[in-house]
């Protein structure tokens, strides 16, 4: 539960305000604000003097950029409830962008001032958040498919149930009389 707090209140950090309790909803502000930092990356690296670093900076952020606007397409006409917010978390592969956010500071970091230093860490932070939201997100998916389908498994099940109980119950009379095994067997049969 501490957990679970404690990444509620970096979220609230992140956003400024609580999130949005929709999964859709909550991963469209994740998106965005990742986009949102990704592009503040690119503004503060724009100054440098390292040419190789705002070109790889400009293709990874548009990158992110272009990524984000499919997710949010997606998520915008995804409800709670469907596969649909899964696949477009899961479409989104902010693993990848960690490790290309990563590898890119790691690269250029002697070339890198503290301003810029910063903005790669904050990307990295709110594409960190990610992950968490996308598995609890999944478990709450896998939660609501069980119910449901449990729901409709059951559904098809009894009318071949009501014949069976019917027999049981209208025979014990003569033919299991004084046989409480045999009754049961017969009926769980």
């Amino acid at each position: 539960m501490d957990e679970a707090m404690e990444y509620r209140r970096s979220v609230e950090e992140l956003f400024g305000s609580v999130g949005p309790p929709d999964p859709a909803q909550f991963l469209q502000a994740l998106v965005g604000t990742s986009s949102d930092r990704a592009e503040a990356l690119r503004e503060t690296v724009a100054d440098t003097d390292d040419d190789r670093l705002r070109e790889r900076t400009d293709r990874l952020v548009e990158n992110v950029r272009r990524n984000s606007e499919e997710i949010t397409s997606q998520l915008e006409t995804s409800t709670f409830g469907e596969f649909g917010v899964l696949r477009s978390g899961l479409n989104y592969n902010y693993s990848w962008k960690i490790y290309a956010v990563r590898r890119l500071r790691h690269e250029h970091e002697d070339s890198l001032d503290d301003d810029e230093l910063a903005a790669f860490d904050e990307l990295v932070d709110s594409l960190t958040l990610f992950g968490p939201a996308l598995e609890h997100f999944k478990s709450l998916y896998f939660q609501w498919e069980l119910v449901h389908s449990r729901g409709r498994s059951c559904t098809p099940g009894c009318p071949a149930w009501w014949p069976r109980r019917r027999r049981c119950c209208s025979s014990t009379g003569s033919r299991y009389r004084g046989r409480p095994s045999a009754w049961i067997t017969w009926c769980g049969s």
